[in-house]
């Protein structure tokens, strides 16, 4: 038997089955536990040892992204998927500058699952075929503004998802618990960085990058 002891944190019940069962099955992985949200998930490290973790990027009562540096320097020995319906092109790169081992879309097939895993749990850094196309356009092109959304600080980003997903000024400023001028502050760059003036025009950008369905 392996000594992997694998966490798993995502908030739909079908995802953590499935990813147990390929983990039991297919690479003898017997020590595995569940999160379903970010409490959990740091209770849960609080209390015992993992070797790796597979990450969701939204879980329901955090988005992981503004605490993943948090989780990394906390926990720099664990080995991190993330594996999220969130689009790879915007979030991977991003993800993988902070210290995640990998990122894993939710849409892609069962062999391409079972490839991360397999790198994964081997210990090595996972990238899809999409990942490696965009670093690569990223690397060559001249462009500082590629893509406005790469420019953006992890708060930024932060406020910035919950913009597009309809939030206004004060309930960001509830959540993240700060001023509402301080989020006020943080639009205006945000808005600055993409070159837009209105949230519609925001909402349009962030379409064309395919940081959210048309």
């Amino acid at each position: 038997m392996n000594t992997y002891r694998i966490l798993i944190a995502d908030d739909h019940t079908v995802i953590r089955i499935g990813l147990k069962y390929i983990l039991n099955t297919q690479f003898n992985c017997q020590q595995i536990e569940e999160a379903e949200c970010a409490k959990d998930l740091f209770e849960l490290l609080e209390k015992k040892t993992f070797t790796h973790l597979v990450l969701d990027l939204q879980l329901p009562d955090t988005n992981m992204l503004s605490v993943f540096p948090r989780l990394r320097s906390q926990y720099p020995e664990l080995k991190i998927l993330v594996y999220s319906m969130s689009d790879e092109e915007i979030f991977a790169r991003r993800l993988l500058l902070m210290g995640a081992n990998g990122y894993l879309s939710k849409l892609s097939n069962g062999s391409e699952v079972r490839k991360a895993l397999n790198l994964f749990l081997m210990g090595r850094n996972y990238t899809s075929d999409v990942v490696k196309t965009a670093l690569k356009k990223l690397h060559e092109s001249s462009e500082s503004n590629l893509n406005p959304f790469d420019e953006l600080s992890e708060r930024e980003m932060e406020v910035a998802i919950d913009l597009l997903q309809g939030k206004r000024v004060k309930e960001i400023a509830t959540r993240l618990k700060l001023r509402s001028s301080t989020i006020t502050t943080y639009k205006a760059r945000i808005f600055e960085k993409a070159g837009v003036r209105t949230l519609l025009d925001f909402r349009n950008i962030a379409q064309y990058c395919n940081l959210i369905e048309a």
